[in-house]
């Protein structure tokens, strides 16, 4: 009589032959090494994920389960979900599961650089890019949007704080900060130009806090005794820095970290400028695995290294290109979903169901999955 768990030699050979053929076939017929339009689709991957949750709403809600709790790893919040069947005539009755999220860590996520990546230049969009664009800005475009998400992570805190006596979640600048380049200063060898254009000192000073060589800003909250940074902390751990172009006059700094939304709209303006606002979703996208990485006892983050296109200084700011009014509105889009991607972020078993999802096949028995894989 067969083994029902573990399959026979005839068995095992039947979902190998068919992965091999299977994946196979999708590597033969890519002509197009552009990434498809769906990806550009993060909302597709919300389903109905509710909103990153706060003290707020427990403090409004008497009925709420959710629990905060302290963690080798950090602060975390445990709830429940309950799930109940539709439509038909089925009485099962309803099914509570535990569900935790990742509130808060210790630390940040440090990011280096390799120099051999498969986004060393950036393969443009299927039906979306019709310039082609050279190098890649993800790295960059990636920290911009951890400072973003940290950023509406510290503004979701209610005014009292997590306790209702402590300090609410603050933001601050370090004094570690990203060199400027002078207009007629040549670029080291290990140094990589990054053009901001004509940007105001805020922006200035937010880029070289964000990119600066070490953490540059802070986004933390206080729970109990302890200080917890937000789930997206990141800075760059590369021997390579990164330094400003700016045209802009330089004025006195600002030290007050500028909020999400206009972080947001800065981000936005370096996508126009260098014409890459089909790279900018995907970071966001990457952006979300943060959590997960910090999560990992300490590792880092590996990005492609940064290959922004050079704006020639004396060249002024261009009118924006006929497509900047629909990606001003995506990005306003995205900003608006930000707490549920937040949410969805900071649950790791959702992401690996979300990166395993595309090899499901209900066909394959479970105990083949990893022939299939």
């Amino acid at each position: 009589m067969a083994d029902a768990v573990q399959p026979d030699s005839t068995t095992v050979q039947q979902p190998l032959k068919r992965s091999r053929s299977l994946w196979s076939s999708y590597v033969a017929a890519t002509t197009d090494l552009r990434l498809p339009a769906e990806c550009m689709q993060l909302q597709r991957l919300l389903g109905k994920v509710p909103a990153f949750p706060t003290r707020s709403v427990e403090a409004h809600n008497k009925l709420s389960t959710l629990r905060y709790h302290h963690s080798r790893l950090g602060l975390r919040i445990s709830g429940t979900s309950t799930w109940r069947t539709s439509l038909g005539e089925c009485d099962l009755p309803p099914k509570t599961l535990c569900q935790e999220l990742l509130y808060g860590f210790h630390d940040s996520v440090g990011c280096s650089f390799a120099e051999q990546s498969h986004f060393m230049d950036w393969p443009g969009v299927q039906e979306g890019d019709r310039q082609k664009t050279e190098g890649n800005h993800l790295a960059i475009l990636l920290l911009a949007w951890a400072y973003v998400l940290s950023a509406r992570w510290v503004e979701l805190q209610p005014p009292c704080g997590l306790t209702g006596s402590l300090p609410p979640g603050a933001m601050h600048y370090s004094d570690l900060q990203a060199a400027r380049l002078n207009d007629e200063e040549d670029i080291p060898a290990d140094t990589i130009e990054i053009d901001i254009g004509q940007e105001c000192e805020r922006a200035a000073r937010w880029w070289a806090a964000i990119l600066a060589p070490g953490e540059g800003w802070y986004a933390t909250i206080d729970f109990g005794d302890k200080i917890y940074r937000s789930p997206w902390s990141a800075h760059i751990a590369s021997p390579i820095l990164l330094k400003l172009r700016n045209t802009s006059v330089t004025h006195k700094q600002s030290e007050t970290p500028i909020s999400s939304d206009e972080a947001l709209n800065y981000l936005r303006e370096y996508c126009e400028l260098h014409g890459i606002s089909s790279q900018c979703i995907p970071a966001l996208a990457a952006s979300l695995f943060l959590p997960w990485k910090n999560s990992d006892d300490g590792a880092s983050a590996v990005l492609p290294l940064p290959k922004p296109s050079r704006i020639p200084v004396s060249r002024p700011r261009q009118k924006p290109p006929p497509g900047s009014l629909h990606f001003e509105r995506s990005v306003q889009s995205e900003s608006l979903l930000l707490p549920y991607y937040m949410t969805l972020s900071c649950n790791i078993r959702g992401l690996r169901a979300l990166l395993s999802g595309s090899f499901f096949d209900p066909a394959i028995s479970c105990n083949l999955v990893s022939l299939w894989m």
